[in-house]
């Protein structure tokens, strides 16, 4: 039927949430254990930039650069790094 399932709570920005992106399946993680699955990306009216494993919620801290995303939404983040003014 389509249905949607929480599958968990993503907690840590410090204004509401305006943009967010889902990746391919990554094969070349900043983190191990996260090879072979998918990463959410978050930017916020704050300004931040934050990654997630969508299965459990936790925030990634490590560096996500080189990730290939499905959807490109969000405003902020390494591939448009530079066209915004300080």
């Amino acid at each position: 039927r389509g249905e949607y399932v929480k599958l968990s709570r993503c907690v840590g920005h410090s204004a509401s949430v305006c943009h967010l992106d889902f990746s391919f399946p990554d094969y070349n993680p900043p983190l191990p254990e996260l090879r072979g699955k998918t990463m959410l990306v978050s930017n916020c009216n704050g300004y931040e930039i934050l990654y997630w494993d969508p299965m459990t919620g936790h925030q990634i801290l490590a560096n996500p650069r080189n990730t290939k995303w499905a959807t490109r939404t969000t405003l902020l983040g390494f591939d448009v790094m530079g066209i915004w003014p300080d």
